[in-house]
């Protein structure tokens, strides 16, 4: 069973590679997913789906970077990174930093909270508390 550090660094890169289906081995099946851009939370494979589908949409691209991985106590784990996107209808480019709360219950990811922009990791280490 994969964790913690290397369970983020193995979906980062299974992301970056264009590799989107739900997967039940990484994924737990009540995967709540907090979209920062979409101001919504996306639960379950259905939910997954649906917000895959919704970043295609309006992406032409979009990669995940990590810089730092922390564990602030088993299961909870706070990423700090950036994202970098093409806008599909404008062309513009998107590079943003980013943070990401990630819960992890049996080596699964069963949370994920995404914040961006230039305060994403002030306020992803406020919201961890």
């Amino acid at each position: 069973m994969v964790e913690g550090e290397e369970l983020i660094r193995e979906i980062w890169r299974r992301w970056n590679a264009g590799e989107r289906e739900p997967d039940d081995t990484i994924m737990a099946a009540d995967l709540e997913v907090h979209s920062a851009l979409a101001g919504q939370v996306y639960r379950g494979e259905e939910g997954l789906r649906e917000w895959i589908g919704e970043i295609d949409q309006q992406f032409d691209s979009w990669q995940l970077g990590v810089d730092e991985v922390v564990e602030l106590e088993p299961g909870s784990l706070i990423v700090h990174g950036s994202i970098a996107a093409r806008g599909r209808q404008s062309g513009l480019d998107l590079d943003q930093p980013a943070s990401w709360l990630v819960g992890v219950r049996d080596g699964r990811v069963s949370r994920l909270i995404n914040f961006i922009g230039p305060d994403a990791r002030t306020r992803a280490e406020a919201a961890a508390g």
